[in-house]
């Protein structure tokens, strides 16, 4: 099938005046504008959230295959046309349950909304120091065999796995051999212990600042030795976990390093009250999601506010907040060769947006999926 849009489109060269075609899902060519077509929108990669718990009154931990059906259904009205659905620390059988769930949903997907790309394994190899919201009694110390029994369960979809480098630095080579992204990350790692984990092959960190050691005078921690690195950084950009000052720090830093991330749970979308992440209950109320004993916990966040937010805090261009939740997290993930721009041969992924970030149709592979009527 055969399809074409014009309009004011975001190219690997910047905005175009152009007509975009594609065959199949994917992008053949760009051509000249041939029609009018409004000015006041902007045709951009679809975004992808590479950690994400939950959405719309889905957690993917619970009934997860049909959980993640649903989260891939209702995510492109905010721009995303690829994910990474996230688990929480929890029982081994819970987590093996929640990866056997999403993986059957991967394998089997019909292309009815976005695309899910695998799974981002958060824990249970993290350091109790550094919790946060996920639960510490189910902390695991890593082993290979452990590894093997959850890439097992996942029918190898596994993309990235967040863990701590005090911990254990072996499973970083286990993790590449099998081609997982090794995200550092609920962590009271030292930066020379980072910069070690890096030197192995981390190439991610996971949603900086928020349970990671601080930087300080005479102990740089684990964020500064993420801002000293090569690594890609996810940015949970709403403003409650990193505040505004925090954000820009962080991206003059990071550049085009920044990954957004949303670490949204099942609460956003919907309305104020309770709901679960993973096996705990959350309380959410004025935007913000935590435990009941204070312990910020997750997002509501949808993505295309974060490009807003990030492009507003830091004030910069929105062609460059856009690569922060299009080719970045593309990067990271080893899969920009086929997504997180739009160029000749790639996948035909993208959402029609304005200047307020407001979406109005989502596409993934030629097809489209959300339309805001």
């Amino acid at each position: 099938m055969r399809t074409q849009r014009t309009g004011i489109i975001y190219t690997e060269q910047g905005f175009r005046r152009c007509t975009m075609h594609a065959e199949n899902g994917r992008i053949t060519a760009f051509s000249e504008a041939e029609s009018a077509f409004d000015e006041k929108l902007y045709i951009v990669p679809g975004f992808l959230d590479k950690h994400i718990h939950g959405a719309y009154g889905f957690d993917c931990m619970h009934d997860s295959e049909n959980a993640v059906k649903n989260m891939a259904a209702c995510l492109p009205r905010e721009g995303v046309t690829r994910f990474l659905p996230t688990t929480m620390t929890a029982p081994k059988q819970d987590i093996l349950a929640a990866l056997r769930g999403i993986s059957d949903y991967v394998k089997n997907q019909k292309g009815e909304g976005a695309f899910c790309q695998g799974i981002h394994l958060e824990g249970p190899f993290l350091s109790p120091k550094k919790a946060g919201a996920q639960p510490f009694r189910d902390i695991l110390p890593y082993s290979e065999s452990l590894l093997e029994e959850f890439c097992h369960a996942a029918k190898n979809t596994i993309r990235q796995i967040t863990f701590a480098p005090e911990e254990n630095l072996s499973c970083v080579a286990d993790m590449l051999s099998r081609n997982i992204v090794a995200s550092v990350g609920h962590t009271d790692a030292t930066c020379e212990q980072i910069s070690e984990a890096e030197r192995l092959g981390a190439t991610s960190a996971t949603h900086v600042y928020n349970a990671m050691s601080k930087i300080d005078s005479r102990l740089v921690g684990a964020v500064g030795g993420v801002f000293l690195s090569e690594m890609w950084g996810e940015l949970i950009c709403d403003g409650k976990h990193v505040v505004e000052a925090a954000v820009r720090l962080f991206y003059k830093n990071m550049g085009d390093k920044t990954v957004l991330v949303t670490d949204s749970t099942a609460a956003k979308g919907k309305p104020n009250g309770k709901y679960l992440l993973g096996n705990q209950e959350i309380l959410v109320s004025d935007g913000i999601a935590l435990l009941p004993d204070g312990t910020i916990a997750g997002s509501v966040l949808p993505m295309n506010q974060a490009v807003k937010n990030l492009r507003d805090f830091c004030r910069i261009p929105l062609e460059k907040a856009i690569l922060a939740a299009t080719i970045a997290p593309a990067k990271c993930l080893h899969i920009d060769s086929f997504c997180g721009s739009l160029a000749v041969g790639k996948s035909c992924d993208y959402t029609v947006i304005d200047d307020d970030l407001h979406v109005y149709e989502t596409v993934v592979n030629g097809k489209t999926v959300y339309k805001n009527t």
